[in-house]
C-alpha cells in the first residue's frame, strides 16, 4: 500500500563559473512518486542575466530572467507531479559568453602620396571594465604605432573603419571621389570593385553592408549615393526635403558620420547639420555654432554612461568645440584651446576611450572628454607626448584622416561568471507506488 510524506527534497546553495548549472531536486525509483508544491530559488551574477528553469525531466514547468546583477528569485507554488523512475531539477542559465569592451584600433593615411598605413593602436592588457570613466591621462603611455602595409598612395579626404559580420576589421579611405578599403594588416581588399561616388564627394560613411557618400554641390539638389560594400552595386537615395545643403567640403574638415540609421553631414564648421535617414532620405537640419571655414574633424563615441555623443572641432581659434547629444540633438560648446588650424583636407579625430578624443593639427593636439564634458584648454605643442616617435599630424597636406572602429564596437575579454545560487523543493514523497 502507497504511503504518504512530506518532504524536503533538496536544499543546495554554491557558487558556480559553468554557463549552465543544473541542481538535482530529486530522483524517484521505480515504486515512488511525488508532488513538488513549493519551489524556492535564488540566484545571482555579477555580469550576467540568470536565467532560472524548474523542469521534470524535460519538460519545463516554469522560468524566470533575472537581469545582472540583481538575478533571479521566486517562490514558486504549485503541484508538479514527477511519475515513477523520473526527476525534477533547477536549471541556472547564464547564457552566452558576453565580452567587455575593446580598446582603439584605428589607422591613420597620412596625406602624402608616398606612405604606409599607420596602425595606431591601444596596447593596454588590462580587460575594460565597462562603465569606467577612463580619461585622455588614462591613455598616455598606451598607444602605440606601427607602419601597415606597403609604401603608396593613401591620401584620404575622409577615413572610416568598421566590423563586419564576422568581427573582422576593415578600414576605408575617400579620395578622388573613390573608397579604397584595406585589412588589418594593410593590404586593400575589394580591389576588383570599383566604390564609385558621385563627383566632389569627400565625405563618407558606413553601416557594415553599404557605404554612404553626399556630394560636396552647394545650391543643387543632390541624391546621398548608397554602395553595397559585398559587390558595388549603386543606389542613390532622394534626400527629402533637399535644400541644397552641400555635402562636406574638400578642404574644411568638417564630417560625414554614420550612426544607428542616419547619415550625419556637414559641409563646414560654419553650416547646418543634416541628419539623413539612411533608408529613406529623409532629411532634418539642424543648426550648430558657426566656426567660420576650417575644422579640424569630427566623430561619434559612446560615453561612459551609455550615451552617443557627436564631437567636432573648429580649431582656427579656441573654445571651437560643440557636442551634440544624439539621443535629443542638443549640443553644448565646450572651452577649448586653439590648434590654430588654417586649412584642413582631411578629419584627424581619434578615438581614445569611450567619451574621450583627440583632435590634431601639425604638431599640436588637444583632447575632448564628454564624460566629464571637458576639454583641454592649454596647448600640447607635440604629436609625440602623446604617440611617441610620431612628431606630426599631416594635416595641412591634400588628405589626412584617421579610420576609427567605434570602441563601443570593439570585443574586449570574456566576462567572467560567478553565479551564486540556491534552490529547495518541499512536498509529498508517495512510495510503494505499484
Amino acid at each position: 500500500m502507497a504511503t504518504e510524506k512530506l518532504k524536503v527534497f533538496h536544499s543546495s546553495g554554491a557558487t558556480s563559473t559553468a554557463a549552465s548549472t543544473t541542481v538535482s531536486l530529486l530522483t524517484t525509483a521505480s515504486d515512488t512518486q511525488a508532488v513538488v508544491k513549493n519551489v524556492q530559488f535564488t540566484a545571482t551574477d555579477p555580469n550576467y542575466p540568470v536565467t532560472v528553469n524548474v523542469k521534470s525531466g524535460s519538460h519545463t514547468y516554469a522560468s524566470k530572467t533575472g537581469a545582472a546583477p540583481t538575478g533571479s528569485s521566486d517562490n514558486l507554488e504549485g503541484s508538479m507531479i514527477v511519475d515513477v523512475s523520473s526527476s525534477a531539477s533547477v536549471e541556472f542559465d547564464t547564457g552566452p559568453t558576453l565580452y567587455t569592451t575593446g580598446y582603439a584600433d584605428a589607422r591613420y593615411f597620412s596625406g602624402q602620396s608616398n606612405s604606409p598605413i599607420i596602425k595606431v593602436a591601444d596596447g593596454t592588457s588590462t580587460p575594460r571594465v565597462d562603465g569606467a570613466v577612463l580619461t585622455h591621462a588614462d591613455s598616455v603611455g598606451d598607444f602605440t604605432q606601427t607602419n601597415s602595409g606597403s609604401y603608396q598612395d593613401v591620401r584620404a579626404y575622409s577615413a572610416f573603419g568598421f566590423l563586419d559580420s564576422s568581427g573582422n576589421k576593415f578600414y576605408c579611405r575617400v579620395y578622388n571621389d573613390i573608397i579604397y578599403m584595406y585589412n588589418d594588416v594593410g593590404t586593400r581588399v575589394n580591389s576588383s570593385i570599383t566604390y564609385q561616388l558621385q563627383g566632389s564627394t569627400y565625405g563618407a560613411c558606413t553601416d557594415g553592408v553599404y557605404f554612404y557618400g553626399v556630394r560636396n554641390t552647394s545650391g543643387v539638389s543632390v541624391p546621398m549615393r548608397r554602395i553595397k560594400i559585398s559587390d558595388g552595386s549603386v543606389t542613390d537615395i532622394t534626400i527629402s526635403p533637399n535644400t541644397g545643403q552641400s555635402g562636406q567640403s574638400a578642404n574644411g574638415g568638417s564630417f560625414t558620420l554614420y550612426h544607428d540609421g542616419f547619415v550625419y553631414a556637414r559641409q563646414s564648421v560654419g553650416a547646418q547639420m543634416r541628419k539623413i535617414n539612411a533608408v529613406s532620405g529623409a532629411c532634418t537640419h539642424h543648426a550648430l555654432p558657426d566656426y567660420g571655414n576650417y575644422g579640424v574633424g569630427a566623430l561619434i563615441t559612446k560615453a561612459a554612461n551609455g550615451k552617443f555623443y557627436l564631437i567636432e572641432v573648429g580649431g582656427a581659434s579656441a573654445n571651437q568645440c560643440v557636442v551634440i547629444d544624439l539621443s535629443d540633438m542638443s549640443y553644448q560648446e565646450l572651452n577649448c584651446t586653439s590648434l590654430s588650424a588654417s586649412t584642413e583636407y582631411g578629419n584627424v579625430a581619434l578615438e581614445i576611450q569611450p567619451g574621450v578624443a583627440l583632435f590634431f593639427y601639425q604638431s599640436d593636439y588637444l583632447w575632448v572628454d564628454v564624460n566629464s564634458m571637458t576639454a583641454n584648454t592649454s596647448t600640447i605643442g607635440s604629436v609625440s607626448s602623446f604617440l611617441s616617435g610620431l612628431s606630426t599630424i599631416n594635416s595641412n597636406y591634400d588628405g589626412a584622416s584617421f579610420a576609427n572602429i567605434p570602441i563601443y564596437q570593439l570585443q574586449g575579454a570574456a566576462r567572467a561568471r560567478s553565479t551564486t545560487y540556491e534552490a529547495y523543493a518541499d512536498g509529498v514523497l508517495i512510495e510503494g507506488v505499484e
